[in-house]
């Protein structure tokens, strides 16, 4: 994968970056406002997406809504939510192939069809998505933190 940098310069994606600007940003606040070493190495070892299979049931959980994995940005921006292409790649077979797709950095909470957006801040408040899978069904509903 690779990204543009502000500069316009096209580099490939470095999450060991991610992780540095992390833990300088964590150093930065005030000690019971930082991270634990528990929480850092959970973001250390955590995937851009990850797909599971479970009661037969197949599940994608993402941070983002990815456009090409291979493209230079890869991921859908914050103004298809309004332009209506997020709408359109949630319509598309490759996320139709999922049973649910779960989604993290939308800034807002929604259900698509099988696709449910998670916002641990953003315009309208965290929330946790609460799942229940069977052998039969799968269902799931936003929980908000307000």
């Amino acid at each position: 994968m690779k990204i543009i940098k502000r500069s316009g310069k096209e580099v490939g994606f470095d999450g060991k970056k991610i992780i540095a600007a992390i833990e300088k940003a964590n150093n930065e606040v005030t000690p019971e406002n930082r991270l634990t070493e528990e929480q850092m190495q959970f973001i250390k070892e955590m995937p851009l997406s990850y797909e599971c299979e479970y009661h037969g049931h197949k599940l994608h959980f993402s941070h983002f809504l990815f456009t090409d994995i291979n493209a230079a940005y890869p991921f859908y921006q914050l103004s298809s939510l309004k332009t209506g292409e997020f709408d359109k790649a949630c319509a598309s077979d490759e996320i139709k192939k999922y049973d649910l797709a779960v989604v993290g950095h939308c800034h807002q909470n929604f259900i698509k069809g099988n696709v449910a957006a998670v916002s641990a801040a953003g315009l309208e408040g965290a929330s946790y998505l609460i799942i229940d899978v069977n052998d039969d069904t799968i269902g799931f509903e936003h929980i908000s933190l307000e």
